[in-house]
């Protein structure tokens, strides 16, 4: 929390150096270091679990052949794409097109992370007024048109209003995901449905490497249209998705 802010603002003392090439840093980084948590990280296990041999190959065959959990991992590498280019390249376009100080930039975090807070503590009402499926469609679309809206922001204020539904979205779909998850899985690879999901999320923040020489070349309005797509896309494997109907 202390060092990670300080070696940045060091480096944008650098003439050479833009916000754009600290977000290049920082996505290298995260590679680096979900490299490091698959390759390094061993799960530990007590001595009598050691005795049973729990057949991996056959739960990850179980999980991939159901409707369900394909429609999951599908909805989260595009939706956490989307989700990618908007934390990324919506800074970027505020200090870039629309000249915003650093103050107002780094402000925009405080009403993302409240909108997260908000729908979290909220999310319990809501579901009792509007299915999960429905509701996670809701917060699906809601980023997705943002995504588009993004670009006609000429000022501060608008701009806030952007980051705070984004914020909102966000927050719903970590939250309604992972419920998903766990009511499509079973007591037994539940650890690994989690684990798949989360892999499929993580694979959609990677390909952020990609859309630098969009950027470059094309612009950031575009980089929000493509996000907007992708989103959007995420609804098509969620309407597949099948629930109880004590859940629906």
């Amino acid at each position: 929390m202390l060092i990670g802010p300080t070696i940045t603002s060091l480096l944008l003392t650098f003439p050479q150096i833009i916000l754009r090439n600290i977000y290049q840093l920082v996505l290298v980084g995260q590679i680096l270091f979900f490299i490091y948590l698959f390759t390094q990280i061993k799960e530990t296990k007590l001595s009598n679990e050691k005795k049973q041999k729990i057949d991996y190959k056959h739960e990850l065959s179980n999980l991939f052949n159901t409707r369900n959990f394909q429609s999951l991992i599908l909805m989260g590498f595009f939706y956490f794409f989307y989700n990618t280019i908007i934390r990324t390249y919506l800074p970027i376009y505020a200090k870039v097109d629309l000249n915003l100080s650093d103050a107002e930039i780094a402000s925009l975090s405080i009403f993302r992370n409240l909108a997260v807070m908000l729908i979290r503590l909220t999310g319990a009402t809501l579901l009792a007024k509007v299915s999960i499926k429905r509701f996670l469609i809701i917060a699906i679309a809601l980023g997705g048109i943002n995504s588009f809206l993004v670009p006609l922001n000429t000022s501060y204020l608008p701009l806030i209003l952007s980051i705070f539904l984004s914020g909102l979205s966000y927050g719903a779909v970590m939250s309604l995901g992972s419920t998903l998850v766990s009511i499509s899985s079973s007591i037994e690879n539940r650890g690994v449905a989690n684990s798949i999901y989360m892999a499929f999320n993580g694979i959609g923040r990677i390909l952020n490497m990609v859309t630098t020489p969009i950027a470059d070349t094309y612009g950031n309005v575009t980089l929000f249209m493509v996000g907007g797509f992708c989103a959007l896309g995420a609804i098509i494997p969620t309407l597949f998705y099948k629930i109880k109907k004590s859940l629906t």
